[in-house]
């Protein structure tokens, strides 16, 4: 039985927990809340808290799941390191490339995995569309348009790396690598003096195809959407519609509801991958290369001018 401890607070704790709780031969045995408030946890969650990560060691854990603000993960991702346990994160690790590197780096040393949470990889719509999209449903790929949006954090924080990242990362593993980035970005009020922000972002994919994101913390609920064209057809997908996912070719195919949610695949896939039943579909190096389109995209706003990306190993 694999122990697992679980640190974050508020939704996301309970919801990890949960999720966590019903995967096979796994077990939590802690749970860290960062928040000191315990009254809306769980009974059964209650009797697990601890004060701090280092009583983790004494409860000889193997894993420790983390789903804190980006600020706070790099050094409870050390700690986690050091002590020997495997780590699941939140994306981005840290608030730069280089200091995600490190810890990824930091996590080899020690023998430890580390494993991205939020990739769009595991999302049944999206996971969908890379499986047509790879057995040429729609032929040569030409425009995609992805949007993304949510209610604004309230609290200053990077669009493209905190909204972006999942939609990069998905192109990415979807079309293949960026050859160049152009972005635009507004912060402003809306009707009510509440603060919105919007971006617009243009990718030129390897395959020569042009990706239009659209990026919105203006939104009272998350939504997120894509249509994706080719030369014999097009996939569309609308969080929003009772039919999400239709391929407009000859007929239309509605995408299955699946009984459990995103995270709990995601959490099942690493489970999987860790007693050797699965192959890793997402790493920490793969949400790196996502992190540096966000960062030429983030230089490009500044500049008002396109960025060239480098490949990789350049």
């Amino acid at each position: 039985m694999t122990r697992v401890a679980i640190a974050g607070y508020g939704e996301q704790l309970i919801e990890r927990y949960e999720a966590w709780s019903k995967i096979k031969d796994f077990t939590v045995t802690g749970v860290l809340d960062l928040s000191n408030k315990t009254d809306y946890l769980t009974h059964e969650m209650k009797e697990l808290c601890i004060n701090s990560l280092n009583a983790f060691q004494e409860q000889e854990v193997d894993w420790v799941d983390i789903s804190v603000p980006v600020e706070n993960r790099p050094e409870l991702i050390r700690l986690a390191a050091d002590i020997g346990m495997h780590v699941t994160c939140d994306i981005p690790f840290a608030r730069t490339v280089e200091e995600s590197a490190a810890l990824i780096e930091t996590c080899q040393e020690k023998g430890v995995g580390i494993h991205p949470i939020g990739s769009l990889r595991f999302s049944p719509a999206y996971q969908n569309a890379s499986g047509q999209v790879a057995s040429g449903a729609i032929g040569k790929t030409g425009v995609l348009r992805l949007a993304k949006g949510s209610k604004h954090p309230g609290v200053e924080k990077d669009i493209f790396l905190d909204l972006g990242l999942s939609q990069f990362d998905w192109l990415l593993s979807t079309f293949g690598s960026v050859g160049h980035v152009l972005g635009k970005h507004i912060q402003t009020q809306n009707a009510a003096g509440d603060t919105v922000e919007y971006a617009a972002v243009t990718l030129r994919m390897e395959d020569q195809s042009i990706a239009h994101i659209e990026l919105s913390w203006a939104q009272p609920s998350g939504s997120a959407s894509f249509e994706l064209t080719g030369d014999s057809g097009m996939l569309s997908y609308d969080s929003a519609s009772s039919q999400p996912i239709v391929l407009n070719i000859s007929e239309k195919v509605q995408g299955d509801v699946l009984a459990v949610s995103v995270l709990e695949r995601e959490i099942k896939h690493f489970a999987d991958v860790a007693h050797q039943e699965a192959e890793l579909l997402v790493t920490g190096a793969d949400i790196l290369e996502a992190m540096k389109v966000a960062e030429a995209v983030r230089q490009s706003v500044e500049t008002g001018e396109p960025v060239y990306m480098e490949r990789s190993g350049s």
